[in-house]
C-alpha cells in the first residue's frame, strides 16, 4: 500500500490510480466507519474527497485534521458535485470574528 491514499467516490479514485496514488472508493454515509476500518497505519498522507469530508461530524474532521495522523487533506472531487469544507469561515466564526 502506499504512503499517500485517496479515499472518496469512484471516478476519482480512478484519477488518482492513474496517477500512482493508492485509492479506497467509500460511499460519503460510509466515510466515518471507512476510516476505522479500512485505512492501513502505514498511510502518511489521506486525500479525501470533498462529498467525504462534508458526510463526517464537522468536529470530528477538524479533530482528525488537527491530529495529523496521518496528515489529511481535502480533496475536490473529480466530478466537481461537492464543494470543498469552507475552512476560513468556520475558523472565524470560531475566533467570534465571523462577518
Amino acid at each position: 500500500m502506499n504512503d499517500v491514499v485517496f479515499m472518496g467516490d469512484e471516478m476519482s479514485a480512478a484519477a488518482y490510480r492513474l496517477a500512482g496514488i493508492g485509492a479506497i472508493v467509500v460511499e460519503p454515509e460510509e466515510t466515518v466507519a471507512a476510516l476505522e476500518d479500512r485505512i492501513p497505519p502505514e498511510v502518511r498522507l489521506l486525500l479525501m474527497g470533498a462529498a467525504n469530508a462534508r458526510a463526517m461530524n464537522r468536529e470530528s474532521l477538524i479533530s482528525m485534521i488537527r491530529r495529523g495522523e496521518p496528515a489529511v487533506m481535502v480533496v475536490p472531487d473529480a466530478g466537481g458535485r461537492t464543494s470543498l469544507p469552507d475552512f476560513p469561515t468556520l475558523l472565524r466564526q470560531r475566533l467570534g470574528v465571523a462577518t
